[in-house]
């Protein structure tokens, strides 16, 4: 999967955003409504989340992928990936049901009468169609990935010296911090301790 989501490919993230384009499209604000729990309209809905936590997990591997290096993911193992990634595509789809929930509010009103969306079920299918799907994609990029490691060792082996440079690189760097945050610690507690001293002998 490395080569899928390299970040040397420049035309991954126009595709990405080709892909989220036709999604707001066909999923966007714009073509909510009043859907009755497993009717045509839910059923669509329903395929939208599901696309959401596909496109969501291709969305967040390829900002791991280009972002690893800066210092911004530093975590080892695959299933750490899998759980992360797919956890944070769950948080993004509770976030979207609690807007949705505020767009029914805010347009359908009290009188209307009781949608999908005010169906804890319905909340509740989403929310797992995107985990799941989610999940989906993750085992697909776990084998993937396995796939692309025997084919091609020595890309994948400087992937990983590069993530244990970048690893390294950040580490001096918190090292580095906490060092001077230890001197201006220091330099506090000697400068009232001065201050102390001389007062006492005033």
């Amino acid at each position: 999967m490395h080569i899928i989501l390299s970040r040397h490919r420049w035309f991954i993230p126009i595709g990405l955003m080709v892909y989220w384009s036709v999604f707001i499209s066909l999923w966007g604000f714009w073509g909510w409504n009043n859907a009755v729990l497993f009717s045509q309209w839910w059923l669509f809905d329903t395929l939208g989340h599901a696309f959401f936590g596909f496109g969501g997990t291709l969305t967040f591997l390829y900002f791991y992928r280009n972002y690893t290096l800066r210092g911004w993911f530093l975590f080892e193992g695959r299933k750490f990936l899998v759980m992360a990634i797919v956890t944070a595509v769950a948080f993004t789809g509770v976030l979207w049901e609690f807007f949705e929930g505020a767009w029914d509010l805010a347009h359908l009103g009290e009188t209307s009468h009781i949608n999908a969306q005010a169906a804890s079920l319905d909340t509740t299918i989403d929310i797992l169609t995107e985990t799941f799907v989610s999940f989906l994609t993750m085992l697909g990029y776990v084998g993937v990935n396995k796939l692309y490691e025997k084919k091609y060792p020595d890309e994948h082996l400087r992937f990983e010296i590069e993530k244990l440079e970048a690893l390294s690189s950040h580490l001096v760097s918190e090292i580095l911090s906490h060092k001077r945050n230890a001197r201006k610690n220091i330099y506090r507690r000697v400068r009232k301790k001065l201050r102390c001293i001389l007062r006492s002998k005033q």
